[in-house]
């Protein structure tokens, strides 16, 4: 930990921590992997074995139960309009087998729909404000259109650009691709590169840069200069430290933004409202608000 602390201290200060608050504290517990809508106005979380998925508004302070499924908060996202919510829920089926669905719900109307039928395997799906896309151990499935969307299966990188899927493999990975996100002006990619570290793609899967920490995870764009990740220590079985960096998206600085016994994680940012959305080990939540150095 001390050696991680003198390699940040080596680097400009990229910002300044202006508080951290508790969310829902006294009301919520059991509160892990927050979702931050694209527009800000709403956050996804759930258990920490991934059911129980909840949303907050934060005009309202109302807490909404979205799904109570197995696994419903391991895959949910927003589409870019903040409108919906697509997940993919599990149950038990015959002979102890998992069995998978896609749904999604319209926040407006309250209400679900199931989009595929129950299977053994459905992947994370590719979405907009007009479709879906999504890969299935029977077929793939799509509705609608995407424009433009990223998801990972294994060590492949797919991206879809003008509702065309294409795979990357920009750099090999043992136990495949983690985490992949969309910058918000929609030109780079994100995403772990499993034992080696945080790499940036354009929407080629061309390498542009490479955050090289092989224990950076959940990567988390602020803005599109900058990306928040978590930094863990563990012994494979257990979890030693966590902490949230920030990160110039070019590689070129990091610097810490909480401490290693802080046990903080699942970073989702929002440069807009100058805030990280975060989790601890306990199951809270809080907001960091920061400010960029000039």
């Amino acid at each position: 930990m001390l050696a991680l602390a003198s390699v940040f201290s080596m680097n400009a200060q990229i910002a300044t921590v202006v508080s951290k608050t508790p969310i829902l504290k006294g009301v919520e517990t059991d509160m892990n992997s927050p979702v931050l809508s694209p527009d800000g106005t709403k956050l996804l979380f759930c258990s920490a074995n991934y059911s129980n998925l909840r949303m907050l508004d934060f005009a309202t302070g109302e807490v909404t139960v979205v799904a109570k499924d197995d696994r419903s908060g391991f895959d949910a996202l927003f589409t870019p309009d903040s409108r919906e919510i697509y997940f993919v829920t599990e149950r038990d089926g015959e002979g102890g087998l998992k069995m998978r669905q896609l749904k999604k719900y319209n926040i407006a109307k309250g209400e679900t729909k199931a989009l595929s039928e129950e299977m053994r395997l459905v992947r994370r799906p590719a979405v907009s404000d007009k479709g879906f896309s999504v890969n299935t151990d029977k077929k793939s499935l799509k509705k609608g259109s995407v424009g433009i969307a990223v998801r990972a299966e294994d060590s492949r990188l797919i991206i879809t650009r003008n509702g065309v899927d294409h795979e990357y493999s920009p750099v090999e990975a043992y136990a495949g691709y983690l985490w992949p996100t969309l910058s918000p002006d929609r030109t780079k990619v994100a995403f772990v590169a499993a034992g080696k570290g945080v790499y940036v793609t354009d929407l080629e899967g061309n390498i542009l840069a490479h955050l090289d920490n092989r224990r950076y995870e959940a990567p988390s764009w602020y803005g599109n200069d900058f990306i928040i990740t978590q930094l863990t220590t563990d012994d494979g079985h257990q979890l030693h430290s966590s902490q949230l960096v920030i990160n110039r998206a070019d590689g070129s600085a990091s610097q810490a933004l909480t401490a290693p016994e802080s046990m903080t994680m699942s970073p989702a940012a929002d440069i807009d409202n100058n805030r990280i959305i975060y989790a601890t080990v306990d199951g809270l939540l809080y907001e960091m608000k920061i400010n960029i150095n000039k």
